[in-house]
């Protein structure tokens, strides 16, 4: 088995300096990235596109990944393996020959890495956690693998389900096959092998964290009950990071949940404390969450959602609302969509801060297209909270705010789905995927409001902590200084489109060989000026992509440089520092941008079906 096929183009060291050019391997990558593009990722990594496309004389330089999937292939293949998952529930899982080994594999590795917390609940969501995302790097290949022993007459079996468990009994089964799958699809070995490294990783690493920081935990979040155990862990509720990294929720043995992630909370920390010092000037208390900020991570109080139950709780949560919205605003904040924040009763809450004071890329252009961006960059609109609509297609979209996104609203983009389980006409189909349940609504005994009808206590809201920070300019200068040298996200491309990108990386064409995958993914080279703006971004995308993640960019508030996810440095990327950015946005408060915030506000809540004349 070649394992150094799994290697990518960037990771080879060539041993010969001449290769023949064949042109029909260039013509395929033409077509599908374009001569351009092609030219462009020459330059930017270096290299010579001749002896990339052709030569299989290298050296693959990264000895680690190599020594893992040699490590994988024994104990898949070689060693006995304690099969002593048997989860799912009595569900049918699909293609259970070839996960379950990799299960168990991991869990071995789980096993092995700590002892701490490790209930069969937790290896249980260990294992489920796992199977979701080996099958998003393997079903593509698995189902390929079966449609052509269907082509080729080799499957038995009087109906589609039949065929399907021949398939996988006479197949998967057996040890033989599944190295030749893995011969074939090297990077489908490379992909499993660091899925399971990294997923087995952060959970030794979160359970670690939890015990060092039990007592603490107990006293802060659990009202000075102790607890022994985890019940569960949620580990599929946002992106993958940084190698596997995710945010989790944990339900305790006490009854207690809380939240981890695996980043610093200071911004959170830094955020609500400003927002209580804007807070000091409205009617009505915001909420605070509890937070455990342990530096490199931290945890967080589970907010959980709660109607309300009169009237004047509805009144008091959108005047809140209204302070939220101006919070956002001085901050430049982004991406407050309808799953960052939640309505507990009477208060608003955002449960991720992740992305205040959010930046402009310098070397955007005069026109009148980007002149209109700036001015809704620096709006109240910015923000997510307020209605916006989102995949527009011919007129149609989604609005995903905090205010008014709602479930069972149909996406007008197309996402891979699984068609006829478990049968040997396992496909994906494409379809329009719906907005799911979310808690950003607030509610009144059960029944959705509108936020149309009290638009005059957001207004409130807004206007009172609009007004209390202008009168007291010199002041919050001062306190802007709490958010100097910070590290906040930066968000380059839509989440959607790394995700369509990634689904695709993991097509059998491209596994076959790392070059051919790392190649695809230099499709983000097209039009990289005008959408990364530095070539520099897109070699961080397509890295955090080989490595199965949704790319992750931060910026540093008192610096004018973008990052990667392990410190690349884009010099110069923005035209002014966060930190100048809010300094300037107070210093410009004044009664006409506040007369302006405010009809931009109640043009974008106003519900013509609801206005009456």
């Amino acid at each position: 088995m070649n394992t150094e096929r799994a290697s990518y183009f960037t990771e080879r060291s060539y041993t010969t300096s001449e290769a023949e050019n064949k042109k029909d391997i260039f013509e395929y990558w033409k077509k599908i990235l374009g001569e351009d593009t092609l030219r462009v990722a020459e330059k930017c990594y270096g290299i010579d596109l001749v002896k990339v496309l052709n030569s299989e004389n290298y050296v693959c330089e990264n000895n680690h990944v190599m020594s893992e999937m040699e490590k994988v292939k024994i104990e898949l293949f070689e060693k006995p393996i304690n099969y002593n998952y048997s989860g799912f529930k009595g569900e049918k899982l699909a293609f259970d020959n070839f996960f379950i080994p990799l299960i168990n594999y991991g869990i071995d590795i789980l096993k092995n890495g700590t002892s701490l917390f490790l209930t069969d609940s937790i290896i249980d969501t260990y294992a489920n956690t796992l199977l979701e995302r080996l099958g998003k790097i393997s079903l593509g290949i698995l189902m390929f693998e079966m449609y052509l022993c269907k082509k080729t007459g080799k499957l038995n079996g009087r109906n589609s389900e039949e065929e399907y468990d021949y398939y996988n009994n006479n197949f998967l089964s057996k040890k033989s096959y599944k190295q030749e799958i893995f011969n074939i699809y090297p990077c489908l070995l490379r992909s499993v092998t660091e899925t399971v490294e990294n997923l087995s990783s952060y959970y030794v690493l979160l359970l670690e964290r939890l015990n060092k920081d039990k007592n603490e935990i107990a006293n802060k979040f659990c009202g000075g009950l102790e607890f022994k155990n985890v019940v569960e862990i949620s580990s599929n509720i946002s992106d993958s990071h940084k190698k596997g990294n995710r945010v989790s929720i944990l339900k305790l043995d006490n009854g207690t949940k809380i939240v981890y992630k695996p980043r610093s909370l200071k911004i959170e920390k830094v955020y609500f404390d400003f927002l209580g010092k804007i807070n000091a000037g409205c009617k009505y208390e915001m909420y605070e969450p509890k937070i455990l900020d342990c530096q490199e991570y931290g945890w967080e109080e589970f907010v959980y959602y709660k109607s309300c139950k009169t009237e004047d709780e509805i009144r008091r949560y959108f005047y809140r609302f209204g302070i939220l919205i101006f919070g956002s605003y001085i901050l430049n904040t982004n991406d407050l969509h309808e799953e960052n924040v939640i309505a507990a009763g009477e208060y608003p809450i955002i449960i991720d801060a992740e992305t205040i004071l959010d930046n402009r890329r310098r070397g955007r252009t005069n026109s009148a297209k980007e002149e209109i961006n700036y001015i809704l960059h620096e709006s109240v609109l910015y923000s997510g909270l307020l209605p916006h609509y989102r995949f527009s297609n011919l007129g149609q979209g989604v609005d995903m705010s905090a205010i008014k996104g709602s479930e069972g609203k149909e996406y007008p983009i197309v996402i891979p789905k699984i068609a006829d389980l478990c049968t040997s006409n396992m496909r994906f189909v494409y379809e329009h995927p719906t907005t799911g349940v979310n808690q950003n609504l607030v509610k009144l005994d059960g029944e959705n409001v509108s936020a149309f009808h009290y638009l005059k206590e957001i207004n409130a809201g807004f206007e009172d902590a609009y007004k209390y920070v202008l009168e007291n300019k010199e002041k919050f200068l001062e306190y802007a200084d709490m958010f100097g040298n910070l590290n906040i996200r930066h968000l380059v491309q839509d989440t959607q489109r790394y995700s369509m990108l990634l689904h695709t990386s993991f097509h059998p064409d491209f596994m076959q060989d790392g070059r051919d995958r790392q190649m695809f993914l230099c499709s983000l080279f097209k039009q990289y000026e005008a959408t990364q703006g530095d070539k520099g971004v897109v070699k961080c995308e397509i890295k955090d992509m080989l490595n199965m993640d949704i790319p992750y960019f931060y910026l540093n508030t008192s610096g004018k440089s973008l990052f990667g996810s392990e410190g690349e440095k884009i010099e110069d990327y923005f035209e002014y520092t966060s930190l100048e950015h809010l300094k300037k946005k107070i210093v410009l408060l004044d009664e006409d941008d506040l007369k302006r915030q405010l009809m931009f506000m109640n043009i974008i809540l106003t519900e013509i079906n609801e206005f009456q004349v």
